[in-house]
């Protein structure tokens, strides 16, 4: 063991087995994905009215950029570590969880200029 918690060591298998399993995890997670993808941009225009899409559309470029301001490379820095413990997956917890928050209260408070620029009258509402 080189100083880590067990359930964060790496299995004692070969380099291939575990390159092979992490490429079948990201095939499946992407087809698990599709679906999903695929009835926002096919379906969801023909449940909603054209105004509601409309704010879909004006809002989830907002969201996408919330989740990459969020993740902000932790998961490769996890990926990278030699080893790691409990409390280094703790900490990273606690300092992901307050990011959540500040970005939240960021976009509260970008939320008036939000409704100025998006001068759309469904958008007011948000």
């Amino acid at each position: 063991m080189s100083g880590g918690d067990p359930i964060f060591e790496a299995k004692h298998e070969s380099m291939q087995t575990h390159a092979v399993n992490g490429a079948l995890a990201i095939a499946i997670a992407q087809c698990v994905k599709l679906p999903f993808q695929a009835a926002s941009l096919l379906v969801l225009p023909r449940l909603l009215q054209p105004i509601d899409y409309g704010v879909y559309a004006m809002i989830n470029p907002i969201v996408s950029i919330s989740a990459l301001i969020l993740n902000f490379g932790i998961g490769q820095a996890l990926i990278q570590a030699p080893f790691l413990r409990r409390d280094e997956v703790s900490g990273l917890f606690w300092i992901t969880a307050p990011g959540a928050r500040r970005l939240r209260l960021c976009w509260a408070r970008l939320r008036s200029f939000l409704r100025f620029t998006m001068s759309h009258a469904p958008a007011r509402s948000l």
